[in-house]
């Protein structure tokens, strides 16, 4: 039997730390698949920290949970061999497969089946060496499968039955030899540099070739997936049990959509504010000081809109939305974004400096009026 209490039980504010190659992992993934990922007819959520180190969780259009991949995930400085730590690995992803098969707190579809990962960033090589006779030689024969950057992923049903035997008569020992689960398991190797400190400038390359010229700070895209996927990282289990039906623990792909949204919205706010920068500081008397900083406050406007805690910008945020009838008595979005902010300004009270009222009453009404399609 499973036990949906063991892996990632203790997930939460206490599970918090050094889990940033899982999270490089989770988003190299998604980059590397990112046209089925961004497809509107594929539903999906992602967990972390929950059954195993991640999951992608592949909803149909009942929302029934048609596929599931599982992945643990392991930095190392050397190539891994069918070693102790090998086998203590294959044996938690074995509990993992058995865990999510007894898990039916989702609903799953009749097509669905599941994929157990062994993520790394180093080459795997399995192995076995057999006594042949050749020509009345008796002889030593290498039986190998490496997975490495040429040949990224492998099943375990794809390895030589020499190699299955070695694994699975280790794995015996740990009583745990699956059969059903075994064949679920997969090995893959992530394509990653060896230094921390050159992830991030690995993702930020994939996501401008991705992305190009959609977005104005690729960094910045990065830093939100991080957060996005910490923020549930943090998450207690609910009642400490671990389970699919969890919302919790999840990020949905509303939510990535959503944040991918927002930085191609804050490119076209860019763009209208550099376009009209001259017009709207007269009309709306912003100080030669305060466009200065017009870049950081368009960057963190579209945040603070959707921060329950930020009264103040929510306010300016729901004024543009409602008042769409300025833009019936203009012929220039520069007067209808003039009116409005004079409207706020004179209308209602609010403790922000006016170059913030300003700049969160353009940013908001570029996103309102879709000014970024």
């Amino acid at each position: 039997m499973g036990d949906n209490t063991k892996k990632g039980a203790n997930s939460g504010v206490n599970g918090g730390a050094g889990y940033s190659f899982q999270k490089v992992c989770i988003i190299k993934l998604m980059f590397d698949n990112f046209e089925m990922f961004s497809c509107s007819d594929n539903d999906y959520f992602i967990y972390v920290e929950h059954h195993d180190d991640f999951l992608f969780v592949y909803l149909d259009k009942n929302n029934r949970l048609y596929k599931l991949e599982s992945y643990q995930a392991k930095k190392s400085s050397k190539k891994w061999t069918i070693s102790n730590d090998f086998i203590t690995i294959v044996n938690d992803i074995i509990s993992v497969g058995i865990n999510i098969d007894e898990d039916n707190s989702l609903e799953k579809s009749k097509e669905y089946g599941h994929k157990l990962y062994f993520i790394t960033n180093e080459d795997v090589e399995l192995s076995v060496t057999v006594d042949v006779t050749v020509d009345k030689k008796k002889k030593k024969k290498k039986h190998v499968k490496t997975v490495n950057c040429a040949n990224h992923t492998c099943s375990y049903i794809e390895l030589d039955d020499l190699i299955k035997n070695r694994i699975e008569k280790e794995l015996s020992l740990l009583n745990n030899a699956d059969s059903n689960q075994i064949r679920n398991v997969h090995f893959k190797r992530i394509d990653l540099p060896k230094q921390y400190k050159e992830w991030k400038d690995n993702l930020v390359g994939a996501c401008y070739r991705l992305l190009g010229k959609k977005v104005e700070d690729h960094n910045a895209v990065i830093d939100t997936l991080m957060s996005l996927l910490s923020d549930v990282e943090l998450k207690y289990n609910n009642r400490g049990e671990i389970l699919l039906s969890d919302e919790t623990k999840r990020l949905s792909k509303k939510d990535i959509d959503h944040a991918f949204n927002i930085f191609e919205i804050r490119k076209k706010s860019f763009a209208f504010w550099r376009e009209n920068a001259m017009q709207l500081s007269k009309q709306l008397k912003i100080s030669v000081t305060s466009q200065h900083r017009s870049i950081a406050y368009i960057n963190i406007f579209f945040d603070l809109f959707k921060d329950n805690r930020q009264v103040e910008y929510r306010k300016i945020y729901k004024f543009v939305r409602e008042n769409r009838h300025v833009d019936d008595n203009h012929y220039s979005v520069i007067d209808c974004i003039k009116e409005l902010y004079e409207s706020f300004i004179s209308k209602e009270t609010c403790s922000l400096p006016n170059d913030k009222v300003a700049f969160s009453i353009i940013a908001a009404y570029v996103e309102t009026r879709k000014l970024h399609d």
